[in-house]
This record gives C-alpha cells, sequence and structure tokens, in this order.
C-alpha cells in the first residue's frame, strides 16, 4: 500500500502511517539481495491549552498545554520555562500568553492563546490610632486605592456598619478595629486603627 510501483528502482510513497518497507534487487544471474527502509509519517495535530485565569500581583499560575511535542510559549516574561508543556507564569501585567506547539520534525505546528489577567494589590490605610474620651463616637475614615470595592470590619463592636468605608464607632473601652479590603479581582489587603479610651 501506498506505493507507485513494485518492481521498479525509484517508486513514489504516500503511506497513510508509519511503515516499513522491505526492496529485494535481483541480478541477471539470479542472485538476490535485501534491504528495508522505515518511513515515519507525521500527521497534522491540535493543540490544547488550559484556560486562563485572574491573578493578584506577585501570584503565579501553573500554566498546561497539551497535544504537541514540543513547545514554546510567548512572550517569555513572567515565565520559570518557556520550553515546556506546564510552565508557571507570574506576570506582572495583564498578559495574553501564545503556545507554539510542533513535532521533532517541524512539520506542522498549532498554536493556542491563554489570557492572564493581573489586578494590583488593593492600598488600605484605617487611621492613626487616637485616644478619645470613653463614650465618644469616632468616625474612622478609610484612605483606599481607587480599584477597592469591598469593605469589612471586624469587631462589629460600636460600629455603625462593617461593610462601609467610613463607619462611625462608639467607643465603651480600649479597642483596635481591622478593615480588610478587595477589589474586583479578589486581591485583599487590610490595616488596623486602636482607639484608646480614656476616662476624663
Amino acid at each position: 500500500p501506498g506505493l507507485s510501483c513494485t518492481d521498479c528502482a525509484t517508486p513514489l510513497i504516500n503511506p497513510a502511517d508509519n511503515i516499513s518497507y522491505v526492496v529485494t534487487g535481483f541480478t541477471t544471474f539470479g542472485c538476490s539481495t535485501k534491504d528495508s527502509i522505515t518511513v515515519r509519517v507525521r500527521h497534522p495535530f491540535r493543540i490544547t491549552a488550559a484556560p486562563g485565569d485572574t491573578l493578584c500581583k506577585g501570584e503565579s499560575l501553573a500554566m498546561k498545554a497539551t497535544g504537541a511535542e514540543l513547545y514554546q510559549w510567548f512572550p517569555a516574561e513572567g515565565l520559570n520555562n518557556q520550553y515546556i508543556a506546564t510552565p508557571k507564569a507570574t506576570p506582572s501585567t495583564t498578559t495574553i500568553y501564545t503556545v507554539v506547539g510542533s513535532d521533532s520534525d517541524h512539520c506542522f505546528t498549532d498554536s493556542a492563546k491563554v489570557p492572564v489577567k493581573v489586578y494590583p494589590m488593593p492600598d488600605v490605610f484605617a487611621g492613626n490610632d487616637t485616644t478619645v474620651n470613653t463614650g465618644a463616637t469616632v468616625p474612622l475614615r478609610t484612605v483606599s486605592s481607587p480599584d477597592v470595592n469591598k469593605w469589612k470590619w471586624f469587631p462589629s463592636n460600636g460600629l455603625s456598619c462593617v461593610d462601609c468605608p467610613s463607619p462611625n464607632a462608639a467607643i465603651k473601652n480600649t479597642i483596635t478595629y481591622r478593615v480588610d479590603v478587595s477589589n474586583e479581582g479578589g486581591c485583599k489587603s487590610y490595616d488596623d486603627i486602636t482607639i484608646h479610651a480614656v476616662c476624663n
């Protein structure tokens, strides 16, 4: 199968899969000898990459591609190794990675894209520690980076709200409040403020 002729010296071949051919040569005196040749057939392939993800700046993503023998990822920035199927990506900004797969004979290639969105770490300042009279009501005013969209205060003792940026705190005893903040990417940060209560 796949031979243009079986009784000629230079047949053309078109095999569908890997195959070994054996040729027998004869002299005019009836002597013969044999030799063989193995043909490896490469087929087109489809490369598949795991979907991208959302990261906070400084986090890493284990990427994965399958379907090829050899791999190369672009761009190389933020990758621990751009020539393997499963590199670790730690990009500093949002990046669309492209993986190019090939076979070792360089017959066929295919590619896939992996988007990785990177969110910054949010900043928050709960305010300077302060001292007030017992029974006073103190407005807590956070200063946050513009990407912050969630606030969570605890403990909730004496607070007018626990999920707003600026609650009022009714102070009965010395207390330390902590505010956790997060942004659209789920990246989190926090800060503390201590309010000392005194009796004048």
